[in-house]
């Protein structure tokens, strides 16, 4: 198994997530709450009428409490304030 995405069937660690589920193993999918912008160039929507995400997405749990945040693009760098301005809000 891998960790590189093939945009074809799966994203970065999806084929992880489906190795799980084919093994019967118990799991959390965590969902999109929010996100602070829509990316550049496309629409990031996981169908079936589920959440969509993009730059700087809260998920939360099956009871609507915030889990984590996600920085997609971050290796670009020019979103780091997002993740700042979050530290800085937690922190309060």
């Amino acid at each position: 198994m891998t960790f590189a995405p093939d945009h074809i069937m799966a994203d970065t660690c999806e084929y992880y997530t489906y190795e799980v589920e084919k093994r019967g193993i118990e799991l959390e999918i965590f969902m999109p709450k929010s996100y602070i912008r829509q990316p550049v160039g496309c629409d990031w929507d996981l169908g079936k009428g589920r959440p969509k995400y993009g730059i700087g997405t809260t998920f939360m749990n099956d009871k609507s409490v915030d889990m984590f945040f996600h920085l997609f693009s971050s290796r670009d760098r020019v979103y780091n304030t997002y993740f700042y301005d979050k530290c800085e809000e937690l922190l309060k």
